[in-house]
């Protein structure tokens, strides 16, 4: 068994508020860069024209901004919205420009991860009404998306999903002291 060292929590996760401040800037840093560094690289080498792109993550994170001292940053069993909110981006082209840009204005921050599944579908060439009857609506449609992740789900075990919302007004904000001059 691992000793008493190997055990321990890494110091960020524990140390105080000023370490969870150092920890949240850290992780906003490699965000920015990571995303940054991938958009200049396939930009800069790939063919995109004609292409869709969607960009996204698997899941948020919770800092801690709540003031919440707890280890989990993500899949917890009680989620915050935080952890369900996540960067979705559409680039297209071959002509859907108009289409995309349309669509991002009417469902800013209302859209969510079940609708990408069809919308790569009928961007396959599969037929719209075909794919929208068996899997949903696309990230293009002008239809409501109840914006919500499933917090625990597996259909092996018998077990329902949970929903969690994710609206802008309950995603947690960065601390004002995340940013004070230090």
């Amino acid at each position: 068994p691992p000793d008493a060292t190997e055990m321990r929590l890494p110091e960020n996760l524990f140390s105080g508020a000023e370490a969870l401040r150092l920890y949240r800037n850290s992780y906003r840093n490699t965000v920015a860069w990571t995303v940054g560094a991938f958009f200049d690289r396939l930009f800069a080498g790939a063919r995109t024209d004609g292409a869709l792109i969607v960009y996204t993550a698997d899941h948020g994170q919770n800092l801690h901004e709540r003031g919440d001292p707890g280890t989990t940053t993500h899949c917890s069993p009680f989620p915050e919205a935080e952890e369900g909110a996540v960067a979705l981006v559409v680039i297209g082209g071959g002509g859907g420009g108009d289409r995309w840009r349309a669509a991002a204005k009417a469902n800013f921050d209302a859209s969510g991860h079940y609708r990408i599944f069809p919308t790569l579908l009928g961007a396959m060439g599969y037929d719209r009404d075909a794919v929208r009857r068996l899997y949903g609506e696309a990230l293009d449609s002008a239809r409501p998306d109840p914006a919500t992740f499933n917090s625990l789900f597996n259909a092996r075990l018998g077990r329902k999903p949970i929903w969690v919302a994710v609206r802008r007004s309950a995603v947690a904000r960065p601390l004002a002291s995340d940013f004070d001059a230090r």
